[in-house]
């Protein structure tokens, strides 16, 4: 470019601006574990996200779910692993572990608010707004569930199990969590297998 530049004249036009097209939203979950097993029984998730001009409420709103799914997903049943010399421990997405309809105990309210941006349409992009809330606040609610910062948003009962067992619960601490110093990666990767 700097060289084209120096030959001719460059023109550039601001196609759109980047301000004020992100979707806003606040996403809360509450999970209930299996105190033996540490499966998923049951969790009750809210969304509320502000999508600008909606033209299909119900398209919008299946979005925004479909995401807490793939997000619910993600956390309880996705895992990947590298092998000895690197080697993905995976041949396909089945093999990672993808969940079912079935799998998914869910209990989703969704709440949409339309505060239009500015731009002519004034819509705003909601693509990932229901993936993106999901992960983080699936995890800390089983942080608050099992009393333990997890160090990785991939927790099948088998790692929340490993994480947990072996943890002792600090008395007279100021925090609400039992803190892990250093995971044994070892451990947890042998019962991920």
């Amino acid at each position: 470019i700097g060289e084209l530049a120096r030959e001719e004249e460059i023109s550039a036009f601001e196609f759109v601006r980047g301000q004020d097209i992100f979707s806003y939203g606040v996403h809360i979950a509450v999970v209930e574990l299996d105190r033996e097993t540490y499966k998923l029984k049951k969790i009750q998730y809210f969304a509320i996200d502000d999508t600008g001009r909606t033209i299909n409420l119900l398209l919008t709103e299946s979005q925004i779910v479909g995401g807490v799914a793939q997000g619910i997903s993600h956390v309880f049943y996705e895992s990947v692993g590298y092998g000895e010399g690197g080697a993905l421990n995976v041949g396909s997405i089945l093999e990672a572990g993808v969940a079912a309809a079935e799998d998914l105990p869910l209990d989703i309210e969704s709440e949409l608010y339309e505060y239009l941006s500015s731009h002519t349409h004034g819509s705003r992009g909601i693509g990932e707004a229901g993936t993106i809330g999901s992960l983080p606040c699936i995890v800390s609610a089983i942080e608050d569930a099992i009393g333990v910062r997890l160090r990785s948003a991939m927790v099948s009962p088998d790692r929340l199990w490993a994480v947990v067992k072996d943890v002792p619960v600090k008395r007279g601490s100021s925090s609400n969590y039992r803190r892990i110093e250093q995971l044994d990666r070892d451990a947890i990767s042998e019962v991920g297998r």
